[in-house]
C-alpha cells in the first residue's frame, strides 16, 4: 500500500528488485561519511604521516561495494561533487597498502600497535564499514579495536570534550550543498566537531570565505579549504551515499531530489 519508501535500508534492496511492482530509484546525496583523526599527543595520529598512511590503507571502492551494494561515490574531500566548494582537481590518497606500511615504519609505529575507532552504535550499515575497516588496518600491521557508543555519549561527553580515540566517525549531511556547512564544523577551531583544532592557516580560509561576497572567489577559497584539509590529512574520507527509493510502478514523474527532501508536485498515480 505504500507507493514511496525513501531512506530504503541497503539490505532491502534485493527484496525491493525482486517484486515485479517495484523498482529503486536513487541519486547521490549529500550526506558525506568519514573517520576524523586524532591530531593531538599522544596519539600516533597527531603525526601527519600516520594519518596519510591510514588514508592509503582504504580501499573505499571495496567497502561501498561489499556494504552499501555499489550504491555509493568513493570522496577526497568531506563533500560530494554537487556541493558548492567541491574540488574537481583533488584526487583522493590511492589504495596502497605498501607504501601506508611504509609511512607507519617512517613514522616509528610498530607492527602490532593498537588503535581504536569510536563510532554511533545506531547505524546499522555504518556499524558494518567500521568492522570492514579494521581488516584493511590490519593489513597494513595496525590493530584496530572498536568502541561502539550510544549517540548521546558520543555526541555530547566523547567528541566535543575532547576525549576521543585515535579515529572517530564524522559523518555529516550537508543539506545546503554548500561546503561551509561542513568545513567549518569540521576544521575551525573552537567548533564541537573540531576538538583538537587545526591550523591557523585553515582557521583563516575558513573566516575569510564567509566575508566574501564575489561567488568564483569564494568558491575558489572553499576549494583551498579541501586540498589543505587534505594534505594534512586531517579525515579519511570515505563516501558520499546513494538516496535510496522503493517506488511502486504505478507511480509517474517521481524524481528523486539529492536533498532527501520529496517534491511531490507533479507526482501521479496510475489507475
Amino acid at each position: 500500500s505504500v507507493d514511496i519508501l525513501n531512506n530504503l535500508a541497503y539490505s532491502a534492496i534485493p527484496t525491493v528488485e525482486a517484486d515485479g511492482d517495484l523498482e529503486i530509484v536513487s541519486v547521490p546525496g549529500p550526506t558525506i561519511y568519514s573517520l576524523a583523526l586524532k591530531t593531538a599527543e599522544p596519539a600516533a595520529t597527531a603525526d601527519v604521516r600516520v594519518r596519510r598512511a591510514l588514508n592509503m590503507a582504504v580501499d573505499k571502492q571495496a567497502i561501498i561495494d561489499a556494504f552499501l551494494g555499489g550504491r555509493g561515490t568513493p570522496i577526497s574531500q568531506l563533500q560530494g561533487d554537487l556541493s558548492f566548494g567541491f574540488a574537481p582537481d583533488l584526487e583522493g590518497y590511492p589504495y596502497d597498502p605498501e607504501q601506508a606500511r611504509a609511512l607507519l615504519e617512517q613514522a616509528g609505529v610498530e607492527p602490532g600497535a593498537e588503535m581504536t575507532i569510536d563510532y554511533r552504535a545506531g547505524n546499522s550499515t555504518f556499524n558494518e564499514v567500521v568492522q570492514g575497516l579494521t581488516g584493511f588496518f590490519s593489513q597494513v600491521g595496525l590493530n584496530v579495536r572498536l568502541n561502539p557508543l550510544e549517540d548521546g555519549v558520543f555526541l555530547n561527553e566523547i567528541v566535543p570534550q575532547g576525549r576521543t580515540n585515535e579515529m572517530f566517525q564524522f559523518s555529516w549531511g550537508g543539506w545546503t550543498f554548500d561546503f561551509d556547512n561542513t568545513a567549518y564544523l569540521a576544521y575551525h577551531d573552537g567548533e564541537k566537531w573540531n576538538p583538537y583544532g587545526t591550523s591557523e592557516e585553515m582557521n583563516r580560509l575558513l573566516e575569510e570565505q564567509r566575508e566574501v561576497s564575489d561567488v568564483d572567489e569564494r568558491e575558489a577559497i572553499l576549494q583551498d579549504i579541501a586540498r589543505l584539509a587534505h594534505e594534512e590529512a586531517y579525515n579519511i574520507p570515505l563516501y558520499v551515499e546513494d538516496q535510496i527509493y522503493a517506488v511502486s510502478k504505478r507511480v509517474e514523474n517521481f524524481v528523486p531530489a539529492p536533498d532527501i527532501r520529496l517534491r511531490l508536485l507533479d507526482v501521479s498515480i496510475a489507475d
